[in-house]
């Protein structure tokens, strides 16, 4: 007959119950903590946003030793360095070891990103421009499925007649940091094909988001737009990442 009494085993159940706890209740405040200064770096380390939000998630003997498995970031209203309001901005970082103690990053496994920008955003970051010589009013920007980016608007007469005159095309990425309207596909009306108007808008449109601008160094996968966005995807460099961060200290 087994001496171990139903008693004791209600102990010992106890009793690890307590510990599980005590293990989650410690790896949320060590997690809360890495978010708050996370959250704290990132308007330094990536740029001002109405909002960012961090979410990490660890099994809680890792947490405790600075061992994240993976760390989440989300921004609203991020702003590119150019002015250009990115819509939101989320980064997915994996395998990430901290030195609590010293507060310095010494690895990150791998780091990737999307990015979403709105045809209100990018309408707003190209409002009231024109080239030099030309006069152009009610200028909209859409975007639509299939990658395709529309421009309208009036270019204005020396009679102060309004002309209206439309292109459109697919955006694709052209390398690494870039995208580009394809100018084989390009649409036009109203305008010259070779004119400033058009040279014009397909340059602001393509720096606009000109990935080289952002704080570190990264791989522009995939472009795509839906109707009201553009999204953009790929990789940021996880070493120049760490570096970035163990310099913001």
């Amino acid at each position: 007959m087994s001496r171990y009494h139903p008693a004791r085993r209600a102990v010992c159940a106890l009793a690890l119950s307590v510990l599980a706890m005590g293990g989650i209740a410690c790896t949320r405040v060590v997690n809360r903590t890495a978010e708050r200064r996370i959250r704290e770096a990132l308007p330094d380390a990536i740029g001002p946003a109405r909002d960012y939000r961090v979410h990490v998630a660890s099994a809680p003997l890792r947490s405790i030793e600075g061992k994240f498995a993976n760390i989440t970031v989300d921004g609203d209203d991020v702003r590119f360095p150019n002015g250009l309001i990115m819509d939101s901005l989320h980064i997915d970082l994996k395998d990430v070891n901290v030195d609590s103690r010293h507060r310095v990053v010494r690895h990150v496994g791998e780091a990737r990103f999307i990015m979403t920008v709105s045809d209100r955003s990018l309408d707003q970051f190209l409002a009231g421009e024109s080239p030099a010589g030309e006069s152009i009013r009610k200028t909209r920007l859409y975007f639509s499925d299939n990658n395709m980016v529309t421009v309208t608007g009036e270019r204005v007469t020396l009679l102060n007649v309004g002309v209206p005159f439309r292109l459109t095309g697919p955006i694709r990425a052209a390398s690494a940091t870039r995208v580009e309207i394809d100018p084989r596909r390009l649409e036009v009306a109203g305008i010259p094909f070779t004119g400033a108007i058009l040279r014009f808008f397909k340059s602001r449109i393509e720096s606009s988001v000109d990935l080289r601008q952002f704080p570190v160094p990264v791989q522009l996968s995939s472009v795509r737009t839906e109707r009201g966005r553009m999204v953009l995807a790929g990789s940021i460099d996880a070493d120049a990442l760490l570096a970035r961060a163990q310099a913001e200290r």
